[in-house]
């Protein structure tokens, strides 16, 4: 089930574009590549797309909640904890 929800959420989403974070994001990871040594860099880059698989996650299970929910999109809307 949490497949189709997932590939049902790749088909329709469309993501917003942040283009400044994109460009801080850039910005970051150049510097990431001048300072830090090959191993560092992957360790950091694992880093952070295991964080982005718990925050694509993490709002799948949000929707499935939602649309579970006896109050739907009535209820307060929980913002999940990404340090």
């Amino acid at each position: 089930m949490n497949k189709l929800i997932k590939d049902l959420y790749d088909c329709f989403y469309t993501p917003p574009e942040f283009p400044a974070q994109n460009q801080e994001v850039e910005e970051c990871y150049q510097t990431l590549i001048e300072v830090l040594e090959k191993p560092e860099r992957r360790l950091v880059l694992q880093i952070i797309d295991a964080k982005d698989r718990i925050v694509e996650d993490t709002a799948i299970d949000n929707s499935n909640y939602k649309d579970a929910h006896p109050l739907g999109s009535k209820r307060t809307p929980h913002r999940p904890f990404v340090k």
